[in-house]
């Protein structure tokens, strides 16, 4: 097989016309005008929006993304509370960069939105089917994931009151530093 680059290598160039008889009888993927319709495109989007455990879905994406987003922002709360209470600024260098998660969950948004915006069918149909997708797949606000003042307030009032070794050394697991994050996060022990 001779490939581009190569001598005697050949690129041709041109259109298929596809006809009903060429093939087949039943080309279906052809419109009226005889252009070819995308069979995988529709096909797709209907898989995504026809999910027979919706339950179960929401519930990973809960568990898996939100969760995962929430420890993350609580991990670099709790290394700012940790820089303020024990006047360490270097471990800010530490925390985890959230400007990566912000361009993901921007390509995230972008693609949902594109989702709602590609549903076919009649207005009811089409209102039906984007209510499943927002519920499914809603957009996600990082801002609306971090731990909140008054969490952050009571986080550093314990870790004060227990100083560096309390924290550090201890051996109770009520007052380890991933209780703490978990609490930042508004993780219960269990999951959410």
């Amino acid at each position: 097989m001779k490939r581009a680059g190569q001598p005697g290598y050949r690129k041709l160039n041109g259109i298929a016309i596809l006809k009903e008889d060429t093939y087949s009888k039943s080309v279906t993927h052809i419109d009226e005008n005889g252009y070819f319709i995308d069979p995988h495109k529709d096909h797709l989007l209907e898989r995504i929006t026809a999910i027979e455990n919706k339950e179960a879905l929401i519930r990973t994406r809960d568990t898996l993304l939100m969760e995962g987003l929430r420890l993350v922002l609580a991990f670099n709360a709790i290394l700012d509370i940790f820089a303020e209470v024990y006047a360490t600024p270097e471990l800010a260098h530490l925390k985890k960069d959230e400007s990566h998660l912000k361009s993901i969950l921007g390509a995230f948004n972008n693609l949902t939105m594109s989702l709602y915006a590609s549903v076919k069918g009649s207005d009811e149909e089409q209102r039906e089917q984007r209510t499943r997708l927002k519920e499914i797949y809603p957009t996600i606000d990082l801002e609306a994931l971090r731990p909140t003042e008054e969490t952050i307030s009571k986080v550093k009032a314990k870790i004060a009151d227990k100083g560096v070794t309390g924290v550090f050394s201890s051996g109770s697991q009520e007052n380890s530093i991933h209780n703490y994050i978990l609490e930042l996060a508004g993780i219960s022990r269990g999951g959410n």
